[in-house]
């Protein structure tokens, strides 16, 4: 019986633990604050409502492109040294006191990617103290070391030719009343695609629910703008949240608000078997 019992120990294998990470995100309300936020209407090669301002215009290539996330136009740029920054820019009415969700998203074969908010009043005035938030997008692809010396799974930035959501999260101050929205190429050679851009009202902040089969042994959330692509590869910078939840416990949840307001993140979880999940919010798409 016990050699019976033995074989049945080596021919079935022990059971994976089953870990399923959900992301709740902050409620978006009310219409886009931002005219023509998708770059349908296009006269002249330069997308109605928006403005293009670089110092050094003959260092980019801006033009409509075909390949959109959604409808049939989008706006590319092409950077062509990185000795300048270049951005579509945009000013918004909005309300004091109030949370808003600037939502934009990129498409980038390289480069560095910059989207930025800052306020100013009714009359053009920019306010003192100045008011600044950001959320940067990178592709592994423009690194110096990519890819002779280094796999792109070491590098921090996202995946190439896949649309991602750049999300920036900010509260207007009681002086506030107009954002101005900037989004473009930051200070290096890059190639990439914006298109539906929207900056509307929002409730709640993101929510991280994790659920397993077997007990958690930890659980950390990190900035992933600073991580590398691949989830096996060193983690770079101290996580936002890290628990390890007492025993017996085998769901857990958690309000993540990242520092800046720009919500990209990673999640670990690991269980009592000792084996690694990972997930990341927002995600990329092709």
């Amino acid at each position: 019986m016990w050699l019976r019992a033995a074989l049945l120990a080596v021919l079935i294998p022990p059971a994976f633990a089953v870990v399923t990470v959900h992301f709740d995100p902050p409620v978006e309300e009310g219409p886009n604050l931002l005219a023509n936020g998708g770059f349908e209407d296009v006269a002249a090669g330069q997308p109605a409502g928006w403005r293009w301002g670089t110092a050094t215009p003959d260092n980019f290539e801006v033009t409509v492109s075909g390949t959109a996330h959604d409808g049939q136009r989008a706006m590319r740029v092409v950077n062509r040294t990185g000795s300048m920054s270049g951005y579509f820019t945009q000013s918004a009415s909005v309300q004091p006191e109030r949370d808003y969700l600037l939502t934009v998203w990129l498409r980038a074969e390289a480069g560095t990617w910059l989207t930025f908010v800052r306020a100013e009043r009714d009359d053009g005035v920019q306010l003192d103290p100045p008011f600044d938030q950001r959320v940067y997008g990178r592709v592994a692809r423009g690194n110096e070391l990519f890819p002779v010396f280094l796999d792109p799974a070491w590098l921090p930035g996202s995946k190439p030719d896949l649309w991602t959501p750049l999300l920036l999260r900010l509260r207007t101050t009681p002086s506030m009343t107009r954002l101005v929205v900037n989004v473009g190429s930051y200070f290096a050679p890059g190639d990439g695609i914006y298109d539906d851009a929207s900056l509307r009202l929002v409730k709640g902040d993101l929510t991280c629910r994790v659920e397993a089969d077997q007990d958690l042994r930890s659980v950390e959330v990190f900035d992933a703008f600073l991580m590398p692509y691949g989830p096996e590869q060193p983690r770079i910078g101290a996580p936002l949240i890290a628990t390890k939840p007492p025993p017996g416990t085998r769901t857990w949840s958690a309000k993540v608000v990242p520092p800046g307001g720009a919500i990209r993140v990673r999640v670990r979880v690991v269980t009592a078997d000792g084996r690694e999940t990972w997930a990341r919010y927002p995600e990329e798409v092709e």
